[in-house]
């Protein structure tokens, strides 16, 4: 097994999801320095490249990770 394949493995996916839900209402409700949005948003779409490839891998299903 890989490191990543461990990492991916040890993913707790409720966490990541209430995280990911964080950092949208966080970019919705809160008034933010562009710099500020633009490094939140990059953590969204990370969060959500990770989830798309575990699915599409067939690591994990839809309804667990999302």
């Amino acid at each position: 097994m890989s490191k990543l394949d461990f990492v991916i493995a040890n993913i707790d996916y409720k966490l990541l999801q209430h995280q990911k839900a964080t950092l949208v209402d966080l970019l919705n409700n809160l008034k933010l320095s562009h710099d500020v949005e633009d490094a939140i948003d990059g953590l969204i779409i990370l969060i959500d490249n990770i989830q798309d490839a575990v699915v599409e891998d067939g690591i994990e299903t839809e309804s667990i990770v999302f």
